[in-house]
């Protein structure tokens, strides 16, 4: 595609004229306005879609929906992006199934590791912000992290990627924050992912908040990949850092944080962790056994750790054993005992396959 070949063209482009210097406005021909609409409809009709003169967005998803193709594993049916923008799950941190406080190291909004010396992980008073670390002691320590599993990771090998993230500080807050970004060759688990593929470091103004980006390229033998918010140096009692949004995206350019209803981050987030708090009953099959199917809202990334909550009778968690294993679609509860029905049940379960 081209600018036509055409005498009223000014500098090889299309004008309105100038009537004082006597050059007359550009016409476009036919010839030339249909070669635009067919350079556009193909996009549109390449992606799958029927041109429709009503829909001024086809383009842009167009564009996006062949952007991802390719990093769509045809074996696995699995999106790297998930069908969207942000590759993160989570980004912004409001689903929160395993509680609101945390004081030590590990998973605390679905989806964020964060490391914490001396220090507290909440989610923020303010529920349209995120998370907030609050430290408690002198030289404490507080860390946003979130792990990309293999199965996304393999399919952006050798692609650029921008990380972002909405941060915030308080006055107390001391010293620069930095984006960094690891990965590991031979795992995607959480201990593993520790090799630095660079960072960008920043002073934050006291008491203020604020945007940063760090692009990057990742390895063609990356199998886990790891984004990180954190401070260069430990901080003081009273410091406080927030992480309000992050991003993780397809290009060397950051863009606006896209938006994702609460009800679909959290199936997202059902992937990885599902907490189910609501009583469920074991009912006899066979006069002699109690039983209960319980299906996952959707597919677990793999076999998951099983936790019961309230355990009434001597009621255990079973994985399915077949010629098709459905063990990360669900499992069932079994009890042995012959009893009543009301004596066999459990409050609730956790099902944890994260990294």
């Amino acid at each position: 595609m081209n600018y036509p070949d055409s005498n009223d063209l000014y500098n090889g482009k299309f004008t309105d004229g100038d009537p004082a210097e006597g050059r007359l406005a550009s016409i476009a021909s036919a010839e030339h306005m249909n070669a635009v609409y067919d350079e556009l409809i193909n996009v549109i009709e390449g992606a799958g879609e029927i041109p429709n003169h009503t829909n001024r967005n086809q383009l842009l998803g167009a564009i996006n929906r062949l952007r991802k193709d390719e990093l769509y594993d045809t074996a696995t049916d699995y999106f790297a992006t998930q069908g969207r923008k942000n590759i993160l799950v989570n980004g912004k941190p409001q689903v929160w199934q395993n509680g609101e406080s945390f004081s030590s190291t590990g998973y605390t909004a679905d989806q964020w590791y964060t490391v914490l010396s001396s220090a507290t992980c909440i989610r923020d008073p303010d529920p349209k912000k995120g998370m907030l670390i609050i430290i408690n002691s002198d030289n404490g320590d507080g860390q946003f992290h979130q792990l990309l599993e293999q199965l996304a990771v393999k399919r952006l090998r050798g692609h650029t990627l921008t990380f972002s993230a909405e941060y915030a500080v308080n006055a107390a807050f001391r010293g620069d924050l930095k984006l960094e970004v690891f990965y590991s060759n031979n795992s995607d688990m959480e201990p593993s992912v520790n090799a630095s593929i660079g960072h960008k470091s920043f002073t934050p103004l006291s008491s203020s908040t604020g945007v940063e980006s760090f692009t990057f390229d990742v390895p063609t033998d990356a199998v886990g990949l790891r984004v990180a918010l954190l401070p260069v140096s430990n901080q003081p009692k009273g410091a406080e850092m927030a992480l309000y949004n992050a991003q993780l995206e397809l290009g060397e350019k950051a863009t606006r944080f896209e938006y994702s209803h609460y009800s679909d981050e959290l199936i997202r987030c059902f992937r990885y962790f599902y907490k189910r708090d609501k009583r469920i009953h074991l009912h006899s099959y066979t006069g002699s056994t109690y039983n209960h199917d319980v299906m996952f809202p959707t597919a677990m990334r793999s076999l998951p750790s099983v936790s019961l909550i309230g355990v009434y009778g001597n009621v255990v968690a079973l994985f399915s054993v077949s010629t098709y294993n459905w063990s990360v679609l669900g499992i069932y509860l079994h009890n042995n005992d012959k009893g009543s029905t009301s004596g066999n049940y459990v409050n609730g379960l956790i099902a944890d396959a994260r990294l």
